[in-house]
């Protein structure tokens, strides 16, 4: 979704794992409000593992465009949605 939502489904396990154990631990920042640090840093290691899993096991849109940024209202302010 633009302007700041990546799409993460398909890609690699130890990727994910990876991003989202460096937004755990601080060594990945976004612009302030940091929601991926506030969401990652909840996450267990066994919960990384699992929410990895299942996107490296999702398969992409046919059509990898962004959505519109209007289309949903986040539940958490983001930095990078500004």
């Amino acid at each position: 979704m633009e302007p700041g939502i990546p799409g993460l489904v398909g890609l690699r396990h130890a990727y994910i794992v990876g991003q989202l154990t460096r937004w755990k631990v601080g060594e990945r920042h976004a612009k302030e409000p940091d929601c991926m640090k506030r969401v990652a840093s909840r996450l267990s290691d066994a919960d990384i593992s699992a929410v990895a899993a299942w996107l490296s096991q999702q398969q992409p849109p046919k059509d990898p465009s962004p959505e519109s940024s209007n289309l949903v209202r986040m539940p958490l302010a983001c930095g990078s949605q500004r």
